[in-house]
């Protein structure tokens, strides 16, 4: 196989899973991951005597391959499957079952990597990012340590308990706007509405607080979310937009139409950010500590992971040392194993809390070069994070601003 024929047949598969994700996702319908896995699966396979093109396109390539030959592993893709069809489980008995099969699933996709020549599973991942484990383990830990004695006094004074953290978050601030015009105002102060095709979006209730599906880029692609009834709700809405105008702005072709989950979740964080600054002035100050209290959930998460990874069989121990840094009273450590976080989508969650330092340059910056001008915001924001899509990575785009 050559590398043009297997970029060919890699976008068909890859879009086609998504396409049949979405569907499973908004429409309820009943698609088999595992057939478009176990292709996607052989196709890498046969891969193995392909010569890589030079430069960024074959290192591309080689990330997609490296970590589709674990990920797309017929037991580590059907087992990821099966634990997306049936959670959340509930029941005792049920908790115990999905305890074992999401370590389980930890073993075969560390097996696999280090197979392959990879120290871990983690570095694996992060690898194909452009990062390292230690660094940015450190870049983690410095925002903890930045934000963490702030949360804690927010947490105590909101009452927050970690039992129902997520709908006490809803009780903090009001929507001053419709919610459901955000996406229209937002295209249309950053000069976006006449550019591109609004980003379908599909409002019902349903499991997922926000999802975006990515059918074709850049012309297709779709917001599933709840009905936004609260601040954080629309937060949501306008993290999920951020995803989708990453995608709808990409005009690179070929592997740089795909994206990494780091790349994928800054755009969100980023676009989020500036769509509470520019359409919702007077809810900055509460948006700030919503984005705090979550910066360091999320934070506490991946480093919870991090040690997750090493140390397997100190979870719950390793579950409450950790959140209890944020002085929640953590009752049944054992919920870990019901973070899809640790199995559907695992060493991902540090891309909020690196999507937030890089939105916080970012917003700076725009605020900076171009004040109000806001359609200068939209060009800058298309032109150096969007449109190439993976031809560069997040650590390249956001070099110029960040001291990594």
């Amino acid at each position: 196989m050559n590398p043009g024929r297997f970029e060919d047949c890699y976008l068909e598969l890859f879009f086609r899973w998504q396409r049949y994700q979405w569907e499973n996702y908004a429409c309820n319908e009943k698609w088999d991951l595992n057939q478009v896995d176990a292709q996607l699966f052989d196709l890498f396979e046969s891969t193995r005597d392909m010569p890589r093109p030079v430069g960024r396109r074959g290192e591309v390539m080689g990330h997609i391959i490296d970590r589709g030959l674990v990920d797309q592993h017929p037991e580590v893709a059907g087992l990821r499957n099966r634990i997306d069809a049936t959670h959340p489980l509930s029941a005792a008995v049920e908790r115990e079952q999905l305890r074992a099969a999401v370590f389980r699933l930890m073993q075969l996709r560390d097996g696999l990597a280090r197979e392959r020549g990879h120290p871990s599973y983690v570095e694996l991942v992060l690898g194909t990012q452009d990062f390292g484990r230690a660094e940015l383990r450190a870049l983690v830990e410095g925002y903890l340590h930045d934000n963490l004695d702030v949360a804690v006094g927010l947490i105590a004074r909101h009452e927050l308990s970690w039992e129902e953290w997520f709908s006490g978050l809803k009780g903090i601030g009001e929507v001053p706007v419709n919610p459901e015009d955000l996406v229209d105002r937002l295209l249309g102060v950053l000069g976006y509405d006449g550019e591109i095709w609004r980003p379908g979006v599909l409002m019902k209730e349903q499991p997922i607080s926000g999802y975006v599906g990515v059918l074709s880029v850049p012309d297709d692609v779709r917001i599933l979310v709840r009905p936004a009834r609260s601040l954080q709700g629309a937060m949501t809405l306008l993290h999920e937009l951020g995803h989708a105008l990453a995608h709808r702005f990409n005009r690179a072709e070929g592997v740089f139409k795909t994206w990494t989950s780091l790349h994928d979740e800054a755009m969100a964080v980023l676009v989020e950010r500036i769509g509470i600054s520019v359409l919702m002035e007077e809810c900055r100050e509460t948006a700030a500590t919503l984005f705090l209290l979550e910066g360091v959930r999320v934070a506490t998460s991946f480093l919870f992971e991090l040690d997750l990874w090493e140390h397997p069989a100190e979870a719950e121990d390793l579950y409450m040392m950790h959140y209890g840094r944020l002085g929640l009273k953590v009752s049944d450590p054992g919920i870990w194993v019901a973070d899809t976080f640790r199995s559907l989508d695992p060493v991902y969650i540090h891309g909020f809390v690196v999507g937030d330092m890089v939105a916080e340059k970012a917003v700076a910056h725009l605020r900076q070069q171009f004040g109000e001008d806001l359609p200068m915001w939209g060009s800058w924001l298309r032109e150096n994070y969007f449109a190439d899509g993976r031809r560069r990575s997040l650590r390249e785009k956001a070099a110029p601003l960040m001291q990594w």
